[in-house]
Formats: C-alpha cells, sequence, structure tokens
C-alpha cells in the first residue's frame, strides 16, 4: 500500500470519527467503526518490507487525528469569538493541541 493510500484512509477515518461528534445514540457506532480505516492502514505499513515504520505510523495516525481534532473543535472557535476578537478565539482554539504535546 502507497504513502497515498495510508494517508486517504487516514483521512477517510478522520471523516468517520468526525460525522460521529458530538457522539448521539445513533451516531455513536461510528466512533468505532471510524478506526477502522486507520487500522487498516496502520497494518498494512506494518506488513510492508519498507523501512521507518514507526514514522510512517506515526504520520499516518497524526493526520487522521489532527484533522479529526480540527474538525471536531470547531464550536471552540464559535464560542469564544462571539464574546472575543478573532485572535483570541484562535490562539484558545490552539489550547487542545497544545495538551496533547504535554
Amino acid at each position: 500500500m502507497t504513502n497515498k493510500q495510508t494517508y486517504l484512509l487516514a483521512l477517510l477515518s478522520a471523516f468517520l470519527l468526525w460525522l460521529a461528534w458530538p457522539p448521539i445514540p445513533f451516531t455513536t457506532p461510528l466512533l468505532f467503526i471510524g478506526l477502522v480505516p486507520l487500522l487498516i492502514a496502520v497494518n498494512a505499513i506494518k506488513n510492508d518490507s519498507r523501512l521507518e515504520k514507526g514514522t510512517r505510523i506515526f504520520r499516518t495516525a497524526a493526520l487522521a487525528f489532527l484533522v479529526w481534532n480540527t474538525a471536531s473543535i470547531y464550536w471552540v472557535y464559535n464560542a469564544v469569538s462571539a464574546y472575543n476578537n478573532v485572535i483570541v478565539a484562535f490562539l484558545v482554539s490552539l489550547i487542545p493541541f497544545g495538551l496533547g504535546h504535554c
């Protein structure tokens, strides 16, 4: 499987996870189904004969979760921008990304 295919699977996974957020009763199963394309991509990378598997797995998973997180926290920007200017709203929206790197 090529890098392009694994990245497309990561984006598909992010899209399915985004559809399931916020979890309401009939979309909750999408949270589990949304991980399947990502797991398929990770398995394909793991079984590939090329080197640097760990780096490729990290990039694929990071792409999936970056896109999902960005798509899922749109409400933080909207809520903060209602009372503050755009720069403050943008900086507050970056807090979840900063917490992920602790």
